[in-house]
């Protein structure tokens, strides 16, 4: 498939159309936030064990869900395992954004990071084509390889789907391109604005004039470090909307596909059609 075609993935909309690895990656994510509501309780130690035992617990079934299934792993193209690097890099830079705010160090929130290490497992997983979404994929891969494996062999060609024209891929390319922007220019201000929050004077200074403040609490920045804050915070709150309105146009109107699940304007008209003949 072309670079920047169109996403191909149909999100599930029922809980019972999700597939088990992911049932098993939402468990290990509701451990976690568990621990975290407990508010640092445990030690940094007795987080890790439990983290630990509980990966290692689904994990396990996971691999015997697979043997039951005759799951084979089909492999992964360049395009997945560049999707999958990319995923550990955006992943790597969001928590290292929440690190000022959220130190590893703290039992109070080290679950926090836990969590978000799963999603992030899961995943480069997904990525790479080890684990799927929806269990009807994970049943499709299955029956894939044993066909595969009994009439055309293990490496027997999987037809691609239909490319979009260049302009589409275009336009999409620039609309992620857009949307990564924005993306790090709100993962930069959590960034700055935690290390301002760690770093401030909890009185002003000579060099520290400008407030910052965080759930109550008052301290205070340089002028420099403040008009970044704020332009920052500015993108971040203009962007967003900005980029989520602009891929639904897109999407829905233009006809160029950016949300698997959001139908085209053309799409939304035949599936009308076929409700009204039907």
């Amino acid at each position: 498939m072309a670079l920047f075609d169109s996403p191909q993935t149909d999100y599930p909309k029922q809980w019972k159309e999700y597939s088990f690895d992911f049932k098993l990656m939402f468990g290990y994510h509701g451990c976690m936030m568990a621990m975290f509501m407990l508010g640092g309780f445990l030690s940094i130690k007795q987080e890790l064990l439990i983290a630990s035992v509980v990966a290692s617990t689904l994990v396990s079934l996971s691999l015997r869900n697979r043997q039951e299934n005759n799951w084979h792993w089909s492999g992964a193209g360049t395009k997945r395992v560049l999707a999958a690097v990319g995923i550990a890099v955006v992943a790597s830079l969001f928590d290292f954004a929440a690190l000022p705010s959220a130190p590893l160090s703290e039992p109070r929130v080290l679950p926090w990071h836990l969590a978000g290490l799963g999603i992030a497992v899961f995943g480069i997983l997904g990525a790479l084509n080890i684990v799927q979404l929806s269990q009807a994929e994970f049943i499709k891969e299955c029956k894939a390889i044993t066909g595969a494996n009994s009439q055309n062999g293990p490496n027997a060609a999987v037809p691609l789907g239909p490319i979009d024209p260049l302009w589409k891929r275009v336009v999409r390319g620039a609309y992620y391109s857009v949307f990564f922007a924005v993306w790090l220019s709100a993962v930069s201000s959590f960034y700055f604005f935690g290390v301002g929050v760690r770093d401030g004077s909890p009185a002003p200074t000579v060099t520290k004039t400008e407030t910052l403040q965080n759930h109550g609490r008052v301290v205070y920045v340089s002028k420099q470090d403040k008009a970044l804050i704020d332009s920052l915070q500015s993108a971040m709150q203009v962007g967003i909307p900005s980029v989520l309105l602009g891929g639904l146009f897109l999407n829905f109107v233009v006809g160029v596909k950016i949300f698997s699940n959001v139908p085209t304007l053309k799409e939304w008209r035949k599936n009308r059609m076929k409700k009204g003949t039907g």
